[in-house]
């Protein structure tokens, strides 16, 4: 099971709303071409778990302990639950898991590493993410060194850093699927209710969010990964707020504007993987649990359920990967 759920709808406002407001929908659809071509062109990640590794971070691994201590998809996974419960506890905006898995996979597109340097490019990335994107938060980072219960100090975290940003070339804002959906939105009509649209940008960010648990999604263009999660999030808004007149309006705008076919395998496929993560997760229990409760007890208060959670404390990186 993933252990997600969704930030609360209290207070939400559409994703990058305070980036696109101003536009006119050439700049909106000039915007997406422009990160659509930055992603493809600068910040693709090879499939590092299935191809041979190119270069051990630790020239003293032999080829035995690689085979015994590489890490694996559920590696990635576990540290990917991780990573969100420290930004969910430390109350950073979600895109910086992202960005931040973003950091560590083009990191091992270019080194193995053992499981323990794994946790700490894991947590040396989440560090460098916050650094560049969140710098108000930073003060509450120097906590992440203790979470390793031992196994590395601050020193080691910022050693690899460097390492990290001279992997990368410092190339640190690759465009992000919620981005991307923010964007996306603003060729919706206008007719749209802002109530609805508020809806629709929740529910496609916790898409995007779940997408960075699954391996699949390294190699899939974030516009595309963002554009599942719309029309996934499309279904479960009633017909009645989202009318079929506004949703086929939506499509002719991003298939003439966006050159994206709704109807297209790659994109079939991508809402398919995420649908499965969502069935994955802990809201998906939340929401059937709620249900339950519903067709038994008839108290509608349960309807709230999923928006109410509280953060836990993030548990330590060294129990992430064994």
């Amino acid at each position: 099971m993933l252990n997600l759920t969704m930030t609360s709808f209290c207070c939400h406002e559409v994703i990058h709303s305070q980036h696109t407001k101003l536009c006119n929908i050439e700049e909106i659809v000039d915007r997406i071409e422009a990160m659509r071509k930055k992603g493809l062109e600068v910040y693709q990640c090879r499939d590092y778990l299935h191809e041979d590794k190119l270069i051990s971070y630790n020239s003293n691994v032999t080829k035995a302990f690689e085979i015994s201590g590489a890490i694996d998809e559920n590696c990635r996974e576990q540290i990917c639950e991780w990573t969100y419960r420290v930004v969910d506890y430390f109350g950073i905006n979600r895109e910086i898991v992202f960005l931040s898995t973003s950091y560590l996979d083009r990191f091992l597109s270019n080194f193995f590493c053992d499981r323990r340097t794994f946790k700490l490019a894991a947590t040396a990335c989440l560090f460098l993410a916050v650094k560049v994107h969140e710098p108000r938060k930073l003060d509450l980072m120097g906590v992440l060194s203790d979470l390793s219960r031992g196994e590395f100090d601050m020193s080691d975290v910022i050693k690899m850093e460097r390492n990290i940003l001279e992997a990368l070339v410092w190339k640190l804002n690759p465009p992000t699927p919620v981005c991307f959906v923010g964007h996306f939105l603003c060729l919706m009509p206008s007719t749209l209710s802002i109530d609805v649209a508020k809806s629709l940008s929740a529910l496609s960010s916790f898409f995007t969010e779940l997408s960075v648990f699954d391996y699949y999604f390294i190699s899939q263009d974030p516009s595309t990964v963002a554009m599942a999660s719309i029309l996934n999030s499309m279904e479960v808004v009633s017909p009645n707020d989202l009318p079929r007149k506004i949703r086929n309006l939506f499509l002719r705008n991003i298939k003439q504007n966006i050159s994206i076919l709704p109807s297209s395998n790659t994109l079939r496929e991508v809402r398919k993987r995420l649908w499965d993560a969502y069935e994955r997760s802990e809201e998906y229990k939340v929401q059937n649990d709620i249900v339950h409760r519903q067709k038994h007890q008839f108290q509608e208060h349960y309807l709230s359920t999923s928006n109410c959670n509280e953060f836990n404390s993030p548990i330590s990186v060294s129990g992430t990967v064994r």
